[in-house]
Order: structure tokens, then C-alpha cells, then sequence
């Protein structure tokens, strides 16, 4: 029985001290609106200064959106109705060949500079998706997986992304393709090729204010974030994400149609 207690103190205690020494990878500049975080299979709450975990899966709901700071100074901005999970991080703070960043977007959309990690070596970093893998190698780019009507009735479901700066490589069953600055792409699904556009989808730009309430007061953040809490939490330094190009009312590829010109992914009546 002695024994039986012993074992049983020190498996409480090693969780604890497994608990205690969890990874931060990043913590929390913006929480507006309904924001949490899931970790081992409980939904936490988050406000500015939180500290992000490996493994953890970044959660927000309607009319609400967060961004995040990850210890490689690259800045992830989370837009409304999303769900991503962080599948593996390690920084040491150096490039030393063992950095790692690998997401999955399960739902909704994000957009991100990248930091240090991928900039050496584009194999350590990737985003996965429900139609295809995206690799950089360093880069400012904005992805969004529309499914069930989420980007409005009128658009296809699938992958969009554009690229603000940098390459990013979009693989799937289909083969791998490249972007650069500038660049807007659809994929329909991992068993078909992607498909270039002529310009921004309206949907893919994040039209939220990005205001939210800290501490009980009103805080608006317009491309200068800083931490209301102060101490360790503050972090005044840009977020470097520049706004995106004015969107297009029309969703049209570069690939031709069998009457001739550009295929139209959404007629003009499209309403985001």
C-alpha cells in the first residue's frame, strides 16, 4: 500500500513538474472578441500577454480575431471562425538546423510574416491544409480555407492565398507550385491543380478593425500593437503585417475556359 501511494505521489508529481516546464513559443498581442486556446483537451480563455504552448490550437470565433508573436519573431494573425493548431515548434534562438514550425489549418484563415525559422532551410517550416502543404522560404502571405458558404454563397470551396512578400510553394497530389510578391492562387481540393488569379479575392482581406476591450477598456490596434499589461507581457515593436490590395469584385483565374478567356470562379454578385 506504502508503495502504491509512493508511486501514485510521483506520478502527480511529475505532472506538475511537466506542467511547470511547458514550452512557451510565442504569447498573445492581440485577444478581441472570442479568442481561446486549446491545450491537452481544454479551452482556455486568453487576453493579451498569454503565453502560447507547443502543440497548443489557437481558437477564434464570429466577429473576432487574435495574433501572436512566436519566439522567432514571426507574427501570426488569426482571423474570425479559425482553428489552428501549432503540430510542432522548436526555437533555441539560433539557426542551428533544429528549428521547426509546423501548423495545421483546420478551419477559417490566417495571415503571417514569417521569422527566422524556414529562412535557412524551407523543409523546417509548413503550413498543412485540407488541399495542400505550404512551404516559404521567408515570407508575408495570407491563407483561407472557404468550406460550406463561410466565404459567402457565391464562392468555390477550396484554398485561397495570396503573397505580400517572398516565396511560398503550395504542394499537393497534383504537383508543387510556386508564388511570389503579388501573387493570389485557388486550390479546389489536394486531387486537383492549383489555379493563379488575376487578382485579391474580397474575401481574403480581413476587414475586422481589430478592436477588442483589455483590462475593461476599449483598445483599437491599427498596425502598432503594444501589451496593455505592462512588465514582461509589453511588446510595443510593429507587427510589420501590411494591409492588403484593394479586393477584386470578381473571382478570375489565369486559366482559360473552353469558351476562350479567363474562368470565373464568382459572378459580380458575390457578397462576402
Amino acid at each position: 500500500m506504502k508503495l502504491l501511494k509512493l508511486s501514485l505521489l510521483l506520478t502527480i508529481l511529475f505532472s506538475f513538474c511537466a506542467a511547470a516546464h511547458a514550452e512557451v513559443v510565442g504569447r498573445v498581442l492581440i485577444a478581441a472578441g472570442d479568442t481561446s486556446v486549446i491545450r491537452k483537451n481544454q479551452e482556455l480563455r486568453i487576453a493579451v500577454g498569454f503565453p502560447v504552448e507547443d502543440h497548443d490550437t489557437l481558437k477564434t470565433g464570429p466577429a473576432s480575431n487574435m495574433q501572436v508573436r512566436f519566439t522567432d519573431e514571426s507574427i501570426v494573425s488569426l482571423r474570425d471562425q479559425s482553428l489552428l493548431k501549432i503540430d510542432e515548434y522548436k526555437f533555441t534562438g539560433k539557426q542551428d538546423g533544429m528549428e521547426k514550425a509546423f501548423f495545421n489549418l483546420v478551419k477559417g484563415g490566417f495571415r503571417t510574416i514569417t521569422g527566422l525559422i524556414g529562412k535557412v532551410n524551407k523543409t523546417n517550416y509548413g503550413v498543412k491544409t485540407a488541399t495542400a502543404t505550404i512551404g516559404i522560404r521567408g515570407t508575408h502571405f495570407a491563407l483561407l480555407h472557404c468550406s460550406a458558404g463561410n466565404c459567402g454563397v457565391a464562392a468555390k470551396d477550396g484554398l485561397y492565398g495570396g503573397v505580400s512578400g517572398g516565396i511560398i510553394a503550395a504542394r499537393n497530389r497534383t504537383g508543387e507550385y510556386q508564388y511570389g510578391s503579388g501573387d493570389y492562387f485557388f486550390i479546389p481540393s489536394e486531387d486537383e491543380p492549383a489555379q493563379k488569379l488575376i487578382g485579391p479575392p474580397g474575401f481574403l482581406a480581413d476587414n475586422l478593425t481589430w478592436q477588442g476591450r483589455v483590462e475593461g477598456r476599449r483598445v483599437a490596434f491599427a498596425g502598432n500593437e503594444r501589451s496593455q499589461n505592462g512588465g514582461t507581457d509589453s511588446d510595443g515593436r510593429p507587427n510589420k503585417l501590411t494591409p492588403p490590395p484593394p479586393p477584386q469584385a470578381v473571382i478570375v483565374t489565369e486559366n482559360l475556359c473552353a469558351h476562350g478567356a479567363p474562368c470565373v470562379l464568382s459572378p459580380p454578385s458575390f457578397t462576402s
